[in-house]
């Protein structure tokens, strides 16, 4: 029999601690304090975008550019989407649990009648149990991240697995200790019926001896309000990567490339502590290394990032204002988390500020695009962001402004580049309604590109300085049925 690896080892314990906490579930009693909920919500939206090449669009032209990437700019995007989902909460002195399921789909087409092309999302489902006065178990999937931060641009994902929180028995001490370990990713799965389940790939991948599941482990530890961080990912094989020094099983290898991110830090953040004011810094360093067929990227960087907030959202006039700055070094490589970019940069771009260790790989364009098509999108970044939100009974408008660096000392066009290289600035204003149960809101987002990306001899990405612009509007509803 061949030796198990430790981190198969280690995912026999994750399924081990799962069987307990469902035997200790069974054994709890049913407290009288206990409380139930249901819960419906429901959001309709509308977005439209342009110039996301940065290069105006004259249709005049359409014809005699037809061909040419950098002269025909139609990239206009209209769409329209809608989102229902349900929530139950159950809460006992010792056990909870908690589920959260979403339909999305976008609205026309055969959706009309089919959900086909649109299925559940399981959004959260997680059960907790407390072993101890300050010891608490939790098993399923939900929301991570360190804590300590307001807004948090470390590491905030959503986790396959346990999660195991010590706190400190004595009230005067807030000491605490997070353990978690999940499944980050499978790339393999079985030919009878759990194969009919979605799963990360359309098709399973042989060989390999069976390791193609990616595992991911961390840890927050410290006494209030310094937290240590650490965290910890493994890459199993897959079509997309983990398996390219075998060629995909091609070759006579059978072994992935146990590529591997590690992410440690260190934070002192208040932000848990009081609604009035807040702030937080971080220090991050990363290590890490993504195989290639005939080389490999390894990833050595920091990271830096403060936060101030002021403010209590609860209050009328300007209730909360921030300043927010960050900056990633060249082969920085992070976990997945927010951005603190808005709608036009964040959602319709798609900018992350570090290249990011996705579910089936490192997702760096900046290393890896040779023709330089979203070089951009993901190279290392510094950003300076500043904002606030002014209400006045159900009324609420928001505006935020963000200034965006490049940090790579040499791009893929052989410039060079020094560090803090201005790449543009964005701009967004929503105003909102939420009288009770819904809450009507509308914005515009705005992306004024530098000189930057005037770029050399390149038909295949943005050449231009034009405004990057985006309009939104959304409507949410939600009601409690118990």
């Amino acid at each position: 029999m061949k030796n198990e690896t430790f981190v198969h080892r280690g995912m026999l314990l994750l399924v081990r601690c799962n069987l307990v906490l469902i035997i200790i579930s069974f054994n709890i009693p049913v407290f009288s304090q206990s409380n139930a909920s249901l819960i419906v919500y429901s959001q309709s939206a509308a977005f439209f975008a342009d110039n996301m090449d940065y290069t105006n669009y004259n249709e005049d032209d359409y014809e005699n550019y037809r061909i040419d990437q950098n002269d025909n700019s139609d990239d206009r995007s209209i769409f329209y989407l809608s989102k229902i989902g349900i929530g139950a909460d159950y809460a006992t002195d010792r056990f909870n649990c908690a589920v959260r399921l979403d339909k999305n789909y976008l609205w026309g087409g055969f959706d009309k009648y089919s959900s086909s092309n649109s299925g559940l999302s399981v959004n959260t489902l997680f059960a907790k149990v407390t072993l101890l006065p300050f010891v608490f178990l939790k098993t399923g999937r939900f929301y991570s991240s360190p804590g300590g931060a307001l807004y948090d641009y470390v590491f905030g994902d959503t986790m396959d697995g346990v999660r195991l929180d010590v706190v400190s028995p004595l009230g005067m001490i807030p000491l605490f200790m997070n353990l978690e370990a999940e499944v980050y990713a499978q790339n393999g799965k079985p030919a009878g019926i759990y194969g009919n389940l979605k799963d990360d790939e359309s098709m399973p991948l042989n060989d390999f001896n069976g390791d193609t599941s990616s595992y991911r482990c961390g840890i927050v530890t410290g006494i209030e309000p310094v937290r240590v961080i650490g965290n910890f990912l493994r890459y199993g094989a897959s079509r997309d990567s983990g398996s390219q020094i075998a060629e995909n099983g091609r070759s006579p290898l059978n072994k992935c490339d146990e590529d591997y991110l590690i992410l440690t830090g260190l934070r002192i953040g208040t932000a848990e502590k009081t609604k009035e004011l807040s702030w937080d810094i971080t220090g991050l360093y990363s290590q890490g290394r993504d195989s290639r067929y005939s080389d490999a990227i390894m990833y050595k960087g920091y990271a830096v990032l403060a936060a101030v907030n002021m403010g209590n959202k609860q209050n009328d006039g300007l209730n909360h204002l921030f300043f927010h700055a960050g900056f990633y070094s060249p082969w920085f490589c992070g976990m997945r988390s927010n951005t603190p970019g808005g709608v036009a940069t964040d959602q319709m771009k798609g900018y992350v500020y570090a290249p990011v260790a996705g579910y089936n790989g490192f997702i760096d364009n900046s290393k890896r695009a040779g023709d330089g098509q979203g070089y951009d999108l993901t190279a290392p970044k510094a950003y300076l962001k500043t904002g606030g939100r002014v209400s006045l009974s159900s009324i609420a408008v928001r505006m935020s402004y963000i200034a965006i660096f490049v940090n790579e000392s040499e791009d893929i066009w052989m410039r060079e580049n020094r560090l803090f290289t201005y790449i543009g600035s964005e701009g967004e204003f929503e105003l909102s309604y939420s009288p009770g149960v819904f809450a009507l809101s509308m914005g515009i987002s705005l992306f004024k590109p530098s000189e930057y990306y005037k770029k050399p001899n390149d038909d295949l990405s943005a050449s231009g300085t034009d405004i990057m612009y985006a309009f939104y509007t959304k409507l949410d509803y939600s009601f409690t049925l118990l």
